[in-house]
């Protein structure tokens, strides 16, 4: 990820920086991440840089919608499903938003508006196979 520690968040260099700034040239979005990735997030973005993908962002702001991890030069995305906010039980958690577009829905905007597919990894699968 070409990130450097910094406490307890990753900070990245310059030189990822620039090339992020460059792998999104011409796209429709701006690079703009969040500081606060969760474990899950870290653990399938550090995974997918060992498996060697040069630009790996964690939380990339692509429209309305926040991507975990954003593979910059082949323009794919991947969700870490983790098993609260993605159960079958919605209306059991307190904080559920209702006004939420389902996956699905958020999948098909992002494809068609954006010509970028997502790919999504449940928790179970990132922590028995990662």
């Amino acid at each position: 990820m070409k990130c450097s520690e910094s406490g307890k968040l990753k900070i990245f260099t310059v030189e990822h920086r620039e090339n992020i700034s460059k792998a999104l040239k011409g796209r429709k979005v701006t690079w703009q991440t969040y500081s606060n990735p969760s474990k899950l997030t870290w653990k399938l973005a550090e995974f997918l840089d060992k498996a060697g993908f040069e630009i790996v962002i964690p939380e990339q702001k692509i429209g309305q919608f926040t991507v975990d991890v954003l593979l910059a030069n082949e323009w794919v995305a991947f969700e870490a499903d983790g098993s609260y906010w993605h159960s079958d039980l919605p209306t059991k958690r307190k904080n559920w938003n209702f006004n939420r577009k389902s996956q699905a829905e958020r999948d098909k905007i992002l494809l068609e508006e954006y010509n970028l597919p997502v790919v999504r990894i449940s928790e179970d699968e990132i922590n028995n196979f990662i």
